[in-house]
């Protein structure tokens, strides 16, 4: 049985990330409703006015690879706090393992409903089975943990060469969102919802990494225990920002100049390129976390007890 936390009790750090990495997310997909014109780096388009341009630019500096890590970082935090709790209760690992299987199904319901009748870019179906996994691992220990964030960082680093070198394939926007009418457009989807979720266990597998590191923090309530984390929040928060902010630059620049795309020397630069901004963004992703605590800390309400 889970009980809820009353509003005075919430700690404001995770809830404050949660509502910047959210935003994040909502500002990063608003490509896929944008088709016909080609794409360059990160899904924007070659095309795009000038207006566009100064806004894709910072998208790509703040936003992009930054809200989904955070988002992954934190969706792994709840299940730490989840485990944590379970632990407090004397709760046996086999009954925390088939709760939290029932919300993952859930979860891979609301996903697959999403995929199929509204978004191509449905992200809830592979935060289901990872996050499952993941879920797994916490009943395992920090050591496995650690190991699992670190084995898995290189797959989130390819989906950073996948945004880097996305503008070679001719790519115009996803195909669901120009279909000629919804009902073409859920055809479109369905088969694509239906392939990610049989390849969602090795191609999101990168999710692992930052839901796997926020499972740790939760270990030590890192985010909700301002008052006994503060000098090494802050450390996360100064480095963490700074790494995100230095790693976005180099793709960044390319929708500045935007490079010609037709040798092979150009798409391995651009693929290193995506791979630090992306791995860069888990670094971002910290940041954010760790100053969101601190933020709430700071200026927000006083929980009354350590509460998620």
């Amino acid at each position: 049985m889970t009980v809820s936390v009353p509003l005075g009790a919430r700690a404001g750090g995770p809830d404050l990330a949660r509502g910047i990495a959210l935003l994040g997310i909502a500002l990063a997909n608003l490509v896929g409703w944008l088709h016909g014109s080609a794409w360059t780096a990160l899904l924007k388009q070659q095309d795009a006015s000038a207006a566009d341009r100064v806004v894709d630019v910072l998208l790509a500096l703040l936003v992009d690879n930054r809200g989904f890590p955070l988002f992954a970082l934190l969706f792994g935090y709840g299940i730490g706090i989840l485990r944590r709790r379970s632990l407090e209760r004397g709760e046996r690992t086999g009954r925390f393992l088939r709760r939290m299987l029932r919300r993952f199904a859930v979860l891979l319901a609301i996903g697959l409903a999403h995929a199929i009748l509204l978004f191509s870019g449905d992200i809830l179906v592979g935060y289901a089975v990872i996050g499952m996994l993941c879920a797994l691992l916490v009943t395992r220990g920090r050591v496995v943990l650690a190991a699992a964030a670190i084995v898995t960082l290189p797959a989130l680093g390819v989906l950073g060469w996948v945004d880097g070198t996305v503008g070679l394939g001719g790519g115009t926007g996803y195909a669901a969102a120009s279909a000629p009418d919804y009902l073409a457009g859920v055809g479109i989807r369905a088969p694509d919802a239906l392939h990610g979720l049989l390849l969602a266990p090795i191609e999101e597998i990168g999710l692992l990494s930052p839901m796997a590191l926020g499972a740790l923090m939760a270990r030590g309530a890192l985010l909700e225990d301002v008052p006994a984390h503060r000098r090494r929040l802050g450390r996360l928060a100064r480095w963490g920002l700074a790494i995100g902010l230095v790693g976005a630059v180099p793709l960044t620049a390319v929708l500045v100049l935007d490079p010609a795309h037709a040798r092979l020397d150009v798409e391995v630069v651009l693929g290193i390129l995506g791979v630090l901004h992306q791995v860069s963004g888990l670094a971002g992703a910290v940041g954010l976390a760790a100053g969101a605590a601190l933020l709430a800390a700071r200026w927000g309400p006083r929980p009354a007890a350590r509460a998620p």
